[in-house]
């Protein structure tokens, strides 16, 4: 079933809170305003018949594709619109330079993963997304040597380097109000970092990517997180990236498991 693309605009912001439940994440739908300045210049909208059948929204990393979100309107599931869907994010990565794609998705989502593998992606790691109280977070240990500040941009190699992020994921964190590019150093090396989002739910502060040279240092960067917060924030959540020790490490002072997801990745395909 062929669909057509355009990009989105104010008008469409009610499809796409109607639609954005469906990733079935519990995270809460984006406000209008939210959407429009961070979501809206990145998403596309499918439709066929006249009406809205789906849509994606995306980020170009420098050489890497980030697909964010896919969703299909679950009466059209099923008719080759996530293929579809697919396709145009792929013509629209080849055309930012980007060779490569990478996505997240929920384990038991079977559905999607076919698709996902359909277009060459393959899992590469598990993520599990946690969250937790600062009085959990105080049951961690303190450890010394280390200082806690925003990343520089001259410093973003060096922590890319260190911590394995796709490249531009730092600046690209910059571009929003909200956010916060925080690192944990010892002297001038890299020991942490947090992308912070300090408008991500109610009462609750988001990391990601989070990532800790040691296990040891989780606090540490706990407690760097929560002075850039205020008295609302009053849970944290971490995505934790191929890191099994680390998950086990807070979850035995209490961290509730919030998502389970499999990272996805592959080469963009040609074109036809």
């Amino acid at each position: 079933m062929l669909a057509t693309f355009h990009d989105a605009t104010a008008a469409d912001y009610p499809e796409i809170a109607r639609l954005f439940p469906e990733l079935a994440t519990g995270d809460p739908v984006p406000t209008r305003e939210g959407w429009l300045q961070d979501f809206a210049p990145t998403t596309f909208l499918a439709r066929s018949g006249g009406a809205v059948v789906g849509y994606a929204f995306y980020r170009v990393l420098s050489a890497v594709g980030y697909v964010a979100n896919v969703v299909v309107d679950p009466g059209q599931r099923g008719r080759g619109f996530g293929k579809g869907i697919m396709g145009e994010l792929a013509r629209r990565f080849r055309a930012a330079g980007a060779v490569e794609w990478c996505l997240n998705v929920k384990p038991d989502n079977t559905a999607a993963i076919a698709l996902y593998r359909s277009v060459g992606m393959r899992h590469a790691h598990d993520s599990v997304v946690l969250r937790l109280s600062w009085e959990q977070v105080e049951r961690l240990p303190v450890q010394r040597g280390t200082a806690a500040r925003e990343i520089r941009p001259n410093e973003d190699e060096r922590v890319r380097v260190a911590f394995a992020l796709l490249d531009g994921k730092l600046a690209e964190l910059r571009l929003h109000a909200e956010r916060r590019t925080l690192g944990l150093f010892d002297g001038d090396e890299p020991r942490g970092v947090a992308g912070l989002n300090l408008a991500f739910a109610p009462g609750v502060m988001g990391a990601f990517p989070f990532r800790v040279a040691r296990i040891e240092l989780s606090r540490n960067l706990f407690d760097a997180m929560r002075a850039c917060g205020g008295p609302e924030h009053v849970r944290v959540q971490a995505v934790v990236e191929d890191d099994a020790p680390l998950v086990d490490y807070l979850l035995a002072v209490g961290a509730g498991v919030h998502l389970k997801v499999e990272h996805h990745r592959g080469l963009v395909p040609a074109g036809s």
